[in-house]
């Protein structure tokens, strides 16, 4: 994999994914890189058609694989949604009367147990303004919803995984199984 900055990683069962950055120099398309940490050795994982994005988070939901926000060489959706399986990316349309402005550098949590994205913050792609809001996007309904600001304004966090069990609180300082 060529040297590269403000790409994103996400993992999957038996290897790591990473999407986006930038090289130097500069390339229009990347393709998503794999390591498999039983070889050690990196490849092309998959290469689709999707320009270069930089800021941007991705994340793995079931089969499919998110890269949500951050600035593009080559304009797409705000969510692109990936089929591992298939090998076929698409943008993610979004519907509802509200939906977050493009940004970049946001805070991105994959929620697995129930299909949720949710943002937080960023630097807004029009204006370049830091930004406080959150937001939770429900990847089964196709739909976005305002969630409590932020105490202040946040840019430039990771991306997280959040798990949420009902059927067992998680004990304090412990992780849940």
């Amino acid at each position: 994999m060529p040297a590269r900055s403000g790409h994103a990683a996400a993992g999957r069962s038996t290897e790591l994914l990473v999407y986006g950055g930038q090289t130097d120099p500069p390339s229009t398309q990347e393709p998503v890189w794999r390591f498999d940490p039983i070889t050690g050795f990196w490849s092309v994982g998959y290469d689709w058609e999707t320009g270069r994005r930089t800021g941007h988070s991705v994340g793995i939901l079931g089969n499919n694989l998110y890269i949500v926000g951050g600035s593009q060489t080559d304009p797409k959706a705000f969510v692109q949604q990936a089929d591992l399986d298939l090998l076929f990316i698409a943008d993610f349309s979004t519907s509802g009367p509200f939906t977050p402005t493009l940004r970049t550098e946001q805070a991105t949590a994959f929620a697995p147990l129930n299909d949720f994205i949710i943002i937080a913050g960023g630097q807004a792609i029009t204006t370049t303004a830091t930004m406080s809001d959150v937001w939770q996007l429900d990847v089964a309904s196709h739909t976005w919803t305002r969630l409590p600001d932020l105490p202040q304004k946040l840019t430039y966090a990771k991306a997280a995984a959040y798990y949420e069990s009902a059927a067992r609180p998680a004990e304090p300082g412990a992780f849940p199984n």
